[in-house]
């Protein structure tokens, strides 16, 4: 759904939402109504919020047990009008009451986001891979002669996979000690396809960058893989075909999401830092 943004609908997007859901705060509503008066889209999303709320209203929460999260693609669906009446009418109770459906319902709807849908997939509970944490720092170094160079340093992992920190090379008898790559393995499965294969992802230093290579073995072709920084926005896409390099420079924390089709396999989350 193609929206026109301004860098001011932008920087005003959570406050406008909070305006419409009548949660801002009083002395912010002034800049906010400034804006809406002159935009026609951002009155749009409040017109849109507002029904969401007279829909609540009219739909109090369940006394029973809630539902698990409905399939990401079934808000998708949603919000694009795409699913028949009796469908569409169950997904949009729970979005009504649930508070991560209602916000990527939201910002669907708002289409503020590029690429906004792979931010609603990663963002409804996708498979998770495994999590790391890593620090560029500078390091005198066996391989360098005692010479200062960036290395990786691995301060935390969590989840499913392994990670390995390979030894650069064995001086006089002794390992070298600093790293500058790191490989995350991990086994990613498509149940409905029967399909398993190994991930590789390997972060490098590369010309004083930090540059992440996909692989999965054994390759697939309906695979891919697609990098989403920590504004929801996605970076790059690449083929899960082949090795292949997903971006040559990342920095911060962004997520791995591998997908097949629209389906998510699974999501790895990469926080790169540097001292």
């Amino acid at each position: 759904m193609a929206k026109t943004e301004t860098p001011e609908c932008e920087r005003l997007a959570d406050h406008v939402t909070r305006y419409a859901w009548g949660e801002l705060a009083h002395a912010e509503a002034p800049a906010v109504e400034a804006h809406l008066e002159a935009c026609a889209e951002c009155r749009s999303n409040v017109v849109f919020v507002r029904k969401m709320l007279e829909a609540y209203a009219e739909r109090p929460p369940s006394s029973e047990p809630a539902e698990p999260c409905p399939d990401a693609e079934l808000v998708v669906a949603l919000e694009a009008d795409e699913l028949d009446q009796r469908t569409a009418g169950h997904v949009f109770a729970h979005v009504l009451h649930c508070t991560p459906c209602r916000d990527a319902y939201l910002i669907l709807h708002s289409g503020r986001e590029r690429h906004v849908e792979e931010k609603v997939f990663a963002s409804l509970g996708a498979p998770r891979g495994t999590d790391v944490v890593i620090r560029v720092v500078e390091k005198a170094t066996q391989m360098a002669g005692k010479a200062v160079q960036k290395v990786l340093e691995l301060l935390e992992a969590n989840g499913s996979g392994k990670v390995l920190q390979p030894v650069l090379a064995t001086v006089r008898g002794k390992k070298e000690e600093a790293a500058q790559s790191l490989r995350i393995e991990d086994r990613v499965s498509d149940p409905d396809a029967k399909a398993t294969s190994m991930v590789r992802i390997r972060i490098a230093l590369e010309r004083g960058k930090t540059a992440v290579r996909l692989e999965a073995d054994p390759p697939r072709h309906n695979w891919t893989a697609t990098l989403i920084d920590a504004a929801g926005l996605k970076r790059a896409t690449v083929s899960l075909a082949r090795s292949t390099i997903l971006s040559s420079n990342v920095a911060g924390v962004n997520t791995i999401a591998i997908w097949s089709g629209r389906k998510l396999l699974a999501s790895f989350t990469l926080d790169i830092q540097t001292a």
